[in-house]
């Protein structure tokens, strides 16, 4: 006769190694694939963001400037007095190491650059350079409709941590 011994004392050592090894593989890929879900996830948000930041930039440029009856970078020397409106200033404010943009003392994008700078390329286009930490440089162009540079002014360059002055009409 044949006795038949019974396993009713549980799982062996190596058993519960084996399982807890399975285990630990299959959590570490899980891990590794939610966290990469959330740094695609969070670098796709700064990119939203900064794109929304340029949009924002180009948009208060070409709103608030293209109809401007004065316009000028650092001084109000010369500003022409037909507009009598008050001054309004666009400029970039510092924040640790990068800058601000702020329109008429009020924040209105992210801490994202190092310079904004405007050129004057012909009587009635302006060209703002905006410079970033680690990422290429934009350019927008605007055409001005009520304003004019002098001829001495053409090629000038400045930067917008001095103060951007403009006058709208009613």
């Amino acid at each position: 006769m044949t006795k038949h011994i019974k396993r009713d004392q549980g799982y062996t050592l190596i058993e519960l190694m084996i399982v807890i090894a399975i285990l630990g593989i299959v959590l570490t890929a899980a891990y590794s694939f939610i966290n990469s879900g959330f740094l695609n996830f969070s670098r796709g948000n700064n990119r939203i963001n900064f794109q929304n930041d340029i949009r924002l930039v180009g948009k208060i440029i070409n709103e608030k400037l293209r109809n401007a009856c004065c316009i000028k970078v650092g001084s109000l020397d010369n500003c022409d007095d037909d507009c009598e409106n008050p001054l309004l200033t666009i400029k970039l404010e510092q924040n640790d190491d990068l800058y601000y943009l702020s329109n008429n003392g009020r924040k209105v994008t992210g801490d994202i650059f190092q310079d904004i700078k405007v050129r004057v390329k012909d009587k009635k286009v302006l060209v703002f350079t905006i410079q970033f930490e680690n990422k290429p440089d934009y350019e927008i162009e605007l055409l001005l409709n009520n304003s004019e540079f002098a001829a001495g002014d053409i090629g000038r360059e400045e930067s917008m941590k001095s103060t951007l002055y403009y006058k709208l009409y009613d």
